[in-house]
C-alpha cells in the first residue's frame, strides 16, 4: 500500500513503534499523524518512505533524530513569542514613561498651542471618533463584540479560586479571555487610583496666565474663576489614554496580525486628548505607559490560543 496525500493532510493522532536496530521510528497509515508544518517534505518522500506490511496499513519511516531536532525547534519557537512579546510591552511602557517625564517642560507651550490652533474639521471628526478606542462605553461594546464573534475565548467563571488570577480559570479559552479582561482593566483602575491622589487642573480649566511653571498646572492656584467641571483637577494622568493603550496591547496580544491597525487607533484616541484641551502631553504617555504596564502585568509570558 502506498502513502497518498489524502492520509498525510488529514488531522493527526501520533502511535509509533521504534525499531532499535535501524533507529527509525515508523508512523502508521491511515493512522492520523501531525507532524507540525513538515506535511509539504513528508509529500515529497512519500513513495521513498512507504513501506508495505504484510496484513498491515503503510507506515511511514522517520529517523528519531530527525524527530528529536524537530521536537526541539518546535518548543523554542514557541517559547521565543512570549518572552518576546513580554519584554516588547515592558520597553514600550518604560519608552512612553520617560517620554512622559521628558513632556513636562513641553506641556504648557503645547496645551496652549493646541488652545489657540484650529485643526482640520475633518482630523478633529476623525479623532473624535477614535476616541470610542478610550472611552469606557465605547471600550465595553468592543470587547462584547471581540467576546461574541471570537470562539476561542470564554467570559472568566468568577468562582474561587477562578477570580483570582487568569491561571486559575478551568479552560483554556476561560483563561485567554480573562486575561484580555484583566489586561484591559489593570492599567485604567491604576490610574484611577493615581487621579485621586493627585491634583492637577486640565489645560481646558487652567488659566495659563497665572502658569509660571509646569508646576504650577498641580494643585488649584491656576485653575479658571467660575463654575467649573467635577472632574477639572483629575488631568494626571490621562484615563483614556490608559484605557486606549491596554486595549490596544491586549488586542494585539491576541490578533496580531492586526497590530498597526490597533497602534494607529490607539494613538489616534490618545492624540484626541490633546487636542480636546483634556490633558496635557505628560499626562497621554504616561498613562499610556500604565496602560501597557498593566496590561503586561496581566498577560505575563502567556502566548494567545487562536485554536477554537
Amino acid at each position: 500500500m502506498s502513502l497518498s496525500i489524502f492520509h498525510l493532510l488529514r488531522p493527526l493522532s501520533v502511535t509509533h513503534v521504534y525499531h532499535q536496530s535501524t533507529n527509525h521510528i515508523i508512523l502508521p497509515f491511515p493512522e492520523q499523524i501531525r507532524l507540525d508544518r513538515l506535511w509539504y517534505a513528508v509529500a515529497n518522500f512519500a513513495n521513498s518512505y512507504s513501506v508495505p506490511f504484510d496484513n498491515q496499513p503503510a507506515c511511514l519511516v522517520w529517523p528519531v533524530p530527525l524527530l528529536h531536532s524537530m521536537n526541539s525547534s518546535q518548543q523554542q519557537t514557541s517559547a521565543q513569542p512570549s518572552n518576546t512579546g513580554f519584554k516588547a510591552r515592558l520597553v514600550a511602557a518604560s519608552l512612553l514613561a520617560t517620554l512622559g517625564l521628558l513632556a513636562f517642560p513641553a506641556d504648557v507651550p503645547v496645551s496652549f498651542w493646541a488652545k489657540s490652533t484650529h485643526p482640520p474639521k475633518e482630523l478633529m471628526r476623525y479623532l473624535d471618533l477614535a476616541e470610542v478606542f478610550g472611552h469606557g462605553i465605547g471600550v465595553t461594546m468592543i470587547m462584547i463584540g471581540t467576546f461574541c464573534l471570537d470562539r476561542s475565548i470564554q467570559f472568566p467563571s468568577i468562582r474561587w479560586p477562578a477570580i483570582c488570577w487568569p491561571t486559575f480559570q478551568p479552560t483554556t479559552k476561560k483563561r485567554c479571555g480573562a486575561r484580555m479582561l484583566g489586561g484591559l482593566l489593570f492599567g485604567p483602575l491604576a490610574v484611577l487610583l493615581i487621579k485621586q491622589l493627585v491634583d492637577r487642573s486640565r489645560p481646558r480649566a487652567t488659566n495659563f496666565n497665572l502658569v509660571t511653571s509646569v508646576f504650577d498646572t498641580f494643585g488649584t492656584a491656576s485653575l479658571v474663576v467660575g463654575p467649573r467641571g467635577s472632574s477639572d483637577l483629575h488631568s494626571f494622568p490621562s484615563g483614556h489614554s490608559a484605557t486606549a493603550a491596554a486595549l490596544a496591547t491586549v488586542l494585539i496580544w491576541k490578533y496580531p496580525q492586526a497590530r498597526f491597525f490597533f497602534l494607529i487607533v490607539a494613538f489616534s484616541a490618545c492624540l484626541q486628548r490633546i487636542f480636546s484641551m483634556a490633558h496635557y502631553p505628560s499626562d497621554v504617555c504616561i498613562g499610556a505607559a500604565c496602560g501597557i504596564l498593566g496590561a503586561a502585568l496581566v498577560l505575563g509570558r502567556d502566548i494567545a490560543d487562536n485554536s477554537v
